[in-house]
């Protein structure tokens, strides 16, 4: 029968016919429609749980980077750190942005929605024990010893944490460490009590300032104005000894505690604006401690204190050992002012030991201070990642902790002391020498680590949260695999020339 006959034109129009024919599809059409409801309800369920997955893997990468970020770890391994996790889980399509206070993940996947994860630092310890843990607890989760939920938990807690040594243990320590300080620079037994007495007054008054949210700034004029009344205490009791080194002792620790040297870190391996932040704040809190030594200098004086301070500190007393275990003294007294597990002490006092017999050889050899310093930092940076490895600390910790004599406490001393007694140009030049042996020490350390962690660890060898991996900035997945692999091709391309 032909469509176009009246027979086939009398049965479409067949209302009988055509209202089974219609009940037929539509039953069919309903069929479809209840499994696709069906369907749909099966892969609700799994949909909603890879969402709330993804969500808690969020989570636990932001709230792990928050702690690292405002432990002073440098930018890269914070990126670092949050990527792995949310690769590990399986979560693809996450943006990492980092800034000085704040961090975010923004997770697009392919279907469904959007989601954002937002991270603020209000406050910046430097506590070298929470960034510990934080790398810690990374590790463990990495390896499946940590389940997400237990994970999550212990994240939870990385900031409410209570510390790994008693306070009046560290206040002990920051005493202790400040009379290493002085004594490396040539101070007496009278200097050397009233250098404890003033770096424990500045602990104590640093924890009671910061319980109630004082800015640093002030905090650290305070503590020059502690530096400069503790040695008008020495002077009192004994005129004829120079106090130089009380004052020297309080700016290696408050120096000591900055973030400029991680701001340095930061800005050489290409993350700007988290590193010009550190750095600022940094020149900010100097400025507070110089402002400080200064008040204290003009009120001194006004009250009649004949103070000794003078610019002619020395950069260490013979025999050179002897400073230099000193030097490793005061390593583990600051590695226990700054929570330090006591495994690493050993090796930081090594390297500390190391790096000061070096700095002391090339001053002997009459090479410029600053540089001396950054041979020092150099060699440190190339050991620090082997020792990191031993005892599963970052390496930028132990560096960190290892180079603390070699702060430019003198430097930025003289400094300020020539400029109270009005010698601006003198002055202005010491305390540039003063920056420039910070930003010495910062790439030193970088390049030495750099060097060592190529020779470790190459790209998709086995990775460790010990050793630092340089690829420059990033901050996706995709990022970060695609430099990986151009590494990699890179180095098979060598090799084959070879």
């Amino acid at each position: 029968m032909s469509p176009d006959s009246p027979e086939h034109d009398a049965e479409r129009d067949d209302p009988v016919r055509n209202s089974a024919r219609d009940e037929a599809l539509d039953g069919r059409g309903a069929a479809e429609a209840d499994r696709t409801e069906e369907q749909n309800a099966q892969r609700a369920p799994e949909q909603t749980a890879g969402v709330r997955r993804a969500s808690q893997h969020l989570d636990l990468a932001a709230k792990t980077g928050a702690a690292l970020l405002g432990s002073t770890a440098p930018a890269m391994e914070v990126v670092d750190a949050m990527l792995d996790i949310v690769e590990h889980g399986g979560v693809d399509h996450v943006d990492v942005d980092v800034t000085y206070s704040q961090i975010t993940l923004t997770h697009r996947p392919r279907s469904g929605p959007h989601s954002v994860e937002l991270e603020h630092i209000r406050a910046r310890t430097f506590d070298y024990g929470r960034y510990v843990h934080a790398e810690m607890l990374v590790q463990r989760f990495l390896s499946g010893e940590l389940e997400l939920d237990d994970a999550l938990a212990q994240a939870g807690r990385l900031r409410r944490d209570a510390h790994r040594y008693p306070w009046w243990l560290t206040r002990l320590a920051a005493g202790t460490a400040g009379v290493t300080a002085a004594v490396i620079f040539g101070a007496g037994w009278i200097t050397a009590v009233f250098a404890f007495i003033a770096n424990v007054m500045v602990d104590w008054l640093f924890a009671r300032l910061s319980s109630r949210a004082w800015p640093v700034f002030f905090t650290q004029a305070f503590a020059g104005v502690i530096a400069v009344a503790a040695a008008a205490g020495v002077n009192a009791i004994s005129p004829e000894v120079d106090s130089s080194q009380v004052v020297v002792s309080v700016i290696i620790m408050m120096l000591a505690g900055m973030t400029s040297t991680g701001g340095v870190h930061d800005l050489i391996t290409g993350w700007y604006l988290t590193g010009v932040g550190r750095l600022a704040e940094g020149v900010v809190n100097t400025v507070g401690l110089v402002v400080g030594i200064q008040i204290g200098i003009a009120l001194a004086h006004g009250a009649g204190a004949a103070l000794t301070i003078t610019p002619e500190v020395r950069f260490g007393a013979d025999p050179l050992l002897l400073t230099a275990l000193t030097s490793a003294a005061l390593a583990v007294c600051f590695g226990v002012w700054a929570q330090l597990p006591p495994r690493s002490f050993p090796l930081a006092a090594l390297l500390s030991l190391i790096g000061w017999v070096l700095f002391g050889v090339a001053i002997d050899r009459a090479v410029d201070p600053v540089w001396a310093s950054g041979i020092a930092a150099v060699v440190i940076g190339l050991a620090s990642p082997v020792a990191a490895q031993l005892v599963r600390v970052p390496s930028w910790i132990l560096a960190s902790v290892a180079i603390v004599p070699l702060l430019p406490g003198v430097a930025l001393y003289r400094g300020l002391f020539a400029g109270a007694d009005g010698d601006v140009g003198t002055g202005m030049l010491l305390l540039l020498s003063a920056l420039g042996t910070a930003l010495v020490l910062a790439s030193g350390i970088t390049l030495g680590q750099y060097l060592t962690a190529a020779l470790l660890r190459g790209p998709f060898k086995l990775r460790s949260r010990f050793v630092p991996q340089f690829l420059g900035p990033f901050s996706t997945s995709r990022e970060r695999i695609d430099r990986l692999s151009e590494a990699h091709d890179q180095e098979e391309d060598e090799r084959s020339v070879d």
